[in-house]
């Protein structure tokens, strides 16, 4: 009994410390989460689900303070660190998320031309494939100015973009949306009930 018990234990041990070598790379456990929804996105007039986003902070109490006097952009300059987790829905080419991402920088009027940008939208590009039930993370520390991505297959890329380029990439998700469903998650992620 006492053996069964213990093979029980040992997956959930090994969970526990590959959680905790994410966590202090990326300094997760010390975020919380704001808000989370589903991206869809209109394919042949068909809404389809692409990935559940979820969004955490440093200081959730300050950046919802923030967020009450400004926009979600300016509530994010002040905040230390904020990450997004987008579990996949559906299987997605590497190619399509880059254009999306890419997109979403167009429509915020940033090129993705810049170094930074053509740097962050290659690891994008060269990514694994983004299969059903993978989760990429993103993670920004805003005040050091670097972006930790975390592929599908856990590995993760550090880039010392600045702290202008780490706000650049977030608001593809909190600046002005490519789509209607940007729009949608954007609220669901700011903790809006729709």
């Amino acid at each position: 009994m006492q053996n069964k018990f213990l093979r029980f234990l040992a997956p959930l041990f090994v969970l526990c410390v590959v959680f905790s070598a994410h966590a202090a790379e990326t300094g997760a456990s010390a975020l919380e989460l704001v808000g989370k929804g589903i991206r869809t996105k209109t394919v042949v007039f068909f809404n389809v689900n692409v990935y559940e986003a979820q969004f955490l902070v440093s200081d959730k109490p300050a950046f919802m303070s923030s967020l009450k006097s400004g926009t979600p952009m300016a509530a994010l300059a002040k905040t230390d660190k904020a990450e997004l987790r987008l579990k996949f829905l559906r299987n997605v080419s590497a190619g399509k998320i880059e254009t999306s991402f890419r997109d979403g920088l167009e429509a915020n009027k940033i090129s993705p031309k810049t170094p930074n940008m053509k740097a962050f939208l290659k690891v994008i590009e060269d990514s694994p494939e983004f299969d059903e039930g993978k989760t990429v993370v993103l993670t920004g520390n805003i005040k050091e100015g670097t972006i930790v991505y975390t592929d599908t297959a856990g590995k993760a890329t550090t880039m010392k973009v600045g702290t202008a380029d780490v706000l650049n990439l977030f608001s593809i998700w909190f600046g002005t949306p490519a789509d209607g469903g940007l729009e949608k998650l954007k609220s669901a992620l700011l903790g809006k009930a729709e």
